[in-house]
């Protein structure tokens, strides 16, 4: 299970997001891949992508801005990595 998720910081909503990707993917047996973003620098990033390599995930941490006229373009291109392993590919809050 993949996600690209923007607004990934420890304890918000696209936090959360990101931990129940991760736990879901767990209790599957599934690998979670997970692209975690924020805009400026943010300190819970990292400790929201240590939480989640904890429990198991592959994480992409990475700080930028998301918005209408760049969507998820700059976010995807960033991911790319992370994607070329199989696996199913959910851009969840773009």
């Amino acid at each position: 299970m993949s996600a690209s998720v923007t607004g990934a910081a420890a304890g918000g909503i696209g936090g959360a997001i990101c931990v129940w990707l991760a736990r879901s993917a767990l209790d599957q047996g599934l690998p979670a891949k997970i692209v975690a973003c924020v805009t400026g620098t943010n300190p819970g990033l990292a400790a929201l992508a240590n939480e989640l390599r904890l429990m198991g995930a592959a994480v992409f941490a990475l700080t930028g801005i998301v918005t209408p006229e760049t969507s998820c373009i700059n976010v995807e291109a960033a991911s790319e990595a992370g994607r070329r392993r199989p696996g199913r590919w959910i851009s969840s809050t773009c």
